[in-house]
């Protein structure tokens, strides 16, 4: 329409032009303008196109770069291979068969000429490869597949150009014949493992076992496969499933052929150790996907585990013994006064064992003179000669040591030692044991004082017994005389006299038997010590007023002294007694002018008596032994007061102590440990 009305607008407008020129004008600009439209659609198409191809390639690059596919023409004029990499690039290189003869194996090589031949001459239409492939410097072998079929054929239906797609399966073959090579190994391990192997399948039943594992079974491997054996047979645990089994480690126990157990019906043994373990195998999902187990029969083990176990009890016996023999042997040398010892004549050392294994002692030639005393340098000079000289025959010796023990004792050691021969039967050292006999020593000295110091008891003894019969007999005999008197014609006014004298003799008599029984008593140990709260100020003015009625002497003052009004003490009333009137009257026999005082005081803790008189004394030569048995002051017929008195306050926790000067008088001091209930002083 638009071209119509330019058309007359121009036929009006130039008159002149003829008429077919305008419809040529008109034509020509028609088809300007189809060619124009043509162009631009023909460009929008392409654009399109363009983009089209471009999103094509983007997706077959992402197919090739995820793939790893690489594509490649080969021209089978030119001999030519054209590659196009991901983004569709193309690089031409002619095709060298010394290039490939050196970077492919030889076999692989004629492999694909065969098939570029074969494809060329249209025997096949599309061939597959596998060849190898040395890259880089280190020769690194990979491994590729290749695609390969015609793309284009010329006018006369031959094939031209070749395509293939290369794609590198190193990886995967290198895990086909890892997991080759792990299968492999996986069955070497199964059939040649030392112990029973065995695979159960998804549902717990034996589906493989070694060799080994076949062995215990009287059946053969297909046999037990086909048995269908599962773990619960195995295992025979209550409630246990393939589904709900976990690790498990145990040791079966078969002591019989008729053990009821299932297993035993395949095993059949009369006594078995089995030691098991089974492995659950599980997908993600914890989805059983089968069981491995492995085992060995332990019974060898266990029975030499058993006998081992009564080895090493036998030996901890042996140890035990042997240990506890070492103790009492250290016990022995520790508390017993023994030490072993050990001379080396190569050295002169003397060691000397405070234990077995330890030394107390090392000494040399001349510590050892340096310590011994004067009288026994040259008893050790000959014992240490003789071992220098390597004396096969044993060598004893007692020494005596210029060492004193804690008691004063001086040290006496008796060596006994015994030569240690080699091989060849030299003498290499001496071996012995030393003895501290310092007590045996002492106590032979003390026995030879005691010896002597018996005699001179068993003569007071006698003595004593002589006093003791004469003191027995003359108030016996005087009792026995007066009383035969009143047989005889007498005088009335006599019987008086003869009553009284039989009195004070027997009473003499009484008391002598007193004094001997109750020592037998001290001697038995049947004294008891009781005590009991009394008011000691009357007692022991008591006491003391009690003995003065009856040997009290003319011209002799008694006094009794006493600071207290009360003095309440726990004390055994019976024995103190007895000390306080044996005391006072030895003071009161022994003194015929002058005075005897007795007094007490109590200082918070002991209670302390004093009898104090001005009598003959104690001759200078008894002091020392007055509390000895059957010592007498000549005054004292037995000899018995003071030790009586001595054992009691002993036996009270208390001591006495004595001092007296001849002519002049006695003081003794009486202690007694006693508590205080109540105390009052005289003001």
């Amino acid at each position: 329409m638009v071209i119509a009305l330019l058309y007359i607008k121009l036929a009006f407008a130039a008159p002149d032009i003829p008429s077919w020129g305008w419809l040529a004008f008109a034509a020509l600009l028609l088809l300007v303008i189809f060619f124009i439209v043509y162009f631009i659609s023909l460009f929008l198409y392409e654009k399109k196109m363009t983009k089209r191809v471009q999103r094509s390639n983007k997706r077959l690059a992402l197919i090739l770069d995820t793939t790893k596919i690489h594509i490649w023409l080969y021209d089978i004029a030119k001999q030519t291979i054209t590659s196009i990499d991901h983004q569709g690039n193309k690089t031409t290189t002619p095709l060298s068969p010394y290039f490939l003869q050196y970077y492919m194996v030889p076999a692989d090589y004629e492999q694909l000429c065969r098939a570029f031949e074969e494809l060329a001459s249209e025997k096949k239409e599309r061939e597959t490869l596998e060849v190898h492939v040395t890259e880089g410097n280190s020769r690194e072998l990979f491994v590729f597949s290749l695609d390969m079929s015609v793309m284009k054929r010329n006018r006369k239906g031959k094939p031209t150009v070749i395509i293939g797609a290369t794609t590198n399966i190193t990886a995967e073959r290198k895990s086909q014949q890892m997991q080759k090579d792990t299968m492999l190994r996986y069955k070497h391990i199964f059939n040649s493992a030392l112990v029973d192997t065995v695979s159960y399948d998804e549902h717990g039943c034996i589906d493989d076992m070694n060799e080994k594992a076949a062995k215990a079974f009287p059946l053969g491997i297909q046999s037990i496969i086909n048995a269908h054996v599962s773990v619960q047979s195995v295992l025979d645990i209550p409630g246990l499933t393939a589904d709900n089994l976990d690790y498990t480690y145990l040791t079966q126990i078969y002591t019989s052929a008729d053990d009821p157990r299932p297993l035993n019906r395949y095993l059949k043994r009369d006594k078995l150790y089995y030691e098991l373990q089974l492995v659950p195998v599980r997908d993600d999902h914890g989805q059983l996907l089968g069981i491995y187990g492995t085992g060995r029969d332990v019974t060898e083990t266990a029975n030499s585990y058993s006998l081992l176990k009564q080895n090493v009890a036998q030996l901890q016996k042996a140890t035990d013994e042997l240990q506890d023999y070492i103790r009492n042997i250290d016990y022995v040398m520790r508390f017993g006064g023994i030490r072993v010892v050990n001379y080396s004549p190569d050295t002169h050392t003397l060691l000397v064992y405070s234990e077995i294994e330890r030394i107390q002692q090392k000494l040399t030639q001349a510590r050892l003179l340096s310590l011994t005393s004067e009288e026994s340098k040259k008893t050790v000079q000959r014992l240490l000669n003789n071992m220098d000289n390597r004396t096969r025959q044993p060598v004893k010796a007692a020494v005596s040591s210029i060492l004193r023990l804690k008691g004063g004792n001086r040290l006496c050691l008796n060596f006994s030692f015994v030569p240690i021969l080699d091989a060849n039967g030299h003498v290499t050292e001496y071996f012995g044991m030393c003895r501290d006999i310092s007590n045996i020593k002492a106590t032979e000295e003390q026995l030879a004082r005691e010896t002597v110091k018996a005699q001179e008891i068993e003569t007071v003894k006698n003595a004593f017994l002589r006093n003791m019969s004469y003191e027995i007999r003359t108030p016996l005999t005087s009792v026995v005389g007066f009383a035969e008197l009143f047989e005889m014609e007498h005088d009335v006014d006599d019987e008086q006299f003869f009553i009284e004298e039989i009195k004070k003799n027997s009473r003499t008599l009484l008391n002598l038997v007193n004094n001997i029984l109750f020592l037998s008593r001290l001697d038995a140990g049947m004294i008891e010590i009781k005590t009991m709260s009394i008011d000691f100020a009357t007692f022991f003015e008591e006491r003391c007023q009690n003995v003065w009625a009856h040997h009290q002497q003319p011209g002799v003052d008694y006094i009794v002294d006493s600071s207290y009004k009360h003095l309440v003490l726990d004390v055994d009333l019976t024995n103190l007694s007895i000390v306080i009137e044996q005391i006072v009257s030895n003071a009161v026999q022994n003194t015929t002018s002058g005075s005897v005082h007795a007094s007490f005081d109590y200082n918070g803790e002991n209670l302390t008596m004093t009898v104090q008189d001005t009598g003959s004394g104690i001759p200078d030569n008894l002091i020392d032994r007055i509390f000895e048995r059957f010592v007498t002051t000549g005054s004292d017929n037995s000899g018995l007061g003071l030790p009586i008195c001595q054992e009691v306050v002993r036996l009270m926790g208390g001591r006495i102590h004595l001092k007296s000067e001849r002519g002049k008088g006695t003081i003794v001091w009486i202690i007694i440990p006693c508590t205080c209930r109540e105390m009052q002083r005289k003001n």
